[in-house]
């Protein structure tokens, strides 16, 4: 009877701490307007250290607060405002918001919208040379937008001439399988739910396709096979970083295009 007891004891210690690791829950992607596109406007393929690159989007509320049933409920709002995810060279780089740029706002809630934003003003800079960039919608919560009109890709030259044969290789590596980092990024309040969402270019996310792999302070936490938001829980207090891995139907590691490993921080208080 003793040994029945330590044996349930150890059992239930054992599920508790399960229940307190930290782990990923599936949600189901936020409804969003199917008509929602971004544009990259690129009036020449060199670019000077003060010129500006330009967005448009539309059907699609850059500056204001998402509509109900744009988002799902119990995650943090990322400042209440949906934004445009850039990406540079395969990795999470910046992003546009309502401070760049005016909207002008059309009858039957049709919303366009330009905004603008200087190489020159992005964290860590953008060295000189040929580069590319990705441009996604997000919303509210900060989960990138899945139809095809929500992304647009570009290359371009910073600073400096490029050959077309280096533009064109660029524009090759976008096509390729890769995996692109979102959230979560920032500080999150000890015990709120925080959001794990990424992007992914030039392959299929599926138990039969490509899957991700999610290491959470460098231990394996999931393998991902669905392309879609999730809940990460039972996180502790600090900082922490997230690094995903593309892997292959045939179960290898795909690396990035670009060389950059695929990596965010954030930190919980």
């Amino acid at each position: 009877m003793g040994r029945f007891l330590f044996l349930c004891l150890g059992l239930t210690t054992l599920l508790s701490a399960q229940d307190k690791a930290p782990s990923l829950i599936k949600k189901p992607r936020s409804p969003n307007n199917d008509y929602a596109q971004v544009m990259l406007i690129q009036s020449q393929q060199t670019i000077k250290k003060d010129e500006p690159i330009l967005v448009r989007t539309r059907g699609f509320p850059v500056g204001q607060l998402s509509p109900p049933y744009a988002s799902f409920s119990g995650l943090q709002r990322k400042d209440q405002f949906c934004d445009v995810l850039g990406i540079i060279d395969g990795k999470r780089s910046f992003l546009f918001s309502y401070t760049d740029g005016a909207s002008f706002t059309e009858s039957r809630n049709y919303f366009h919208y330009t905004l603008e934003k200087k190489l020159s003003s992005i964290n860590g800079g953008v060295s000189k040379g040929p580069h590319s960039l990705v441009v996604v919608l997000r919303n509210s919560y900060g989960e990138t937008l899945k139809n095809a009109a929500s992304m647009d890709t570009m290359v371009f030259s910073y600073q400096s001439e490029s050959t077309k044969k280096e533009l064109q290789q660029l524009g090759q590596l976008l096509e390729k399988p890769m995996v692109i980092y979102n959230e979560p990024a920032g500080v999150y309040a000890a015990g709120a739910p925080i959001l794990f969402d990424f992007y992914k270019l030039g392959c299929t996310i599926g138990p039969a396709d490509y899957k991700v792999a999610v290491y959470l302070d460098n231990t394996l936490l999931q393998k991902v096979s669905v392309w879609g938001p999730f809940i990460l829980k039972n996180v502790s207090k600090g900082k922490h970083t997230i690094r995903l891995e593309l892997i292959s139907p045939l179960d290898e590691v795909v690396a990035n295009p670009f060389g950059a490993t695929i990596e965010g921080s954030f930190e919980v208080k």
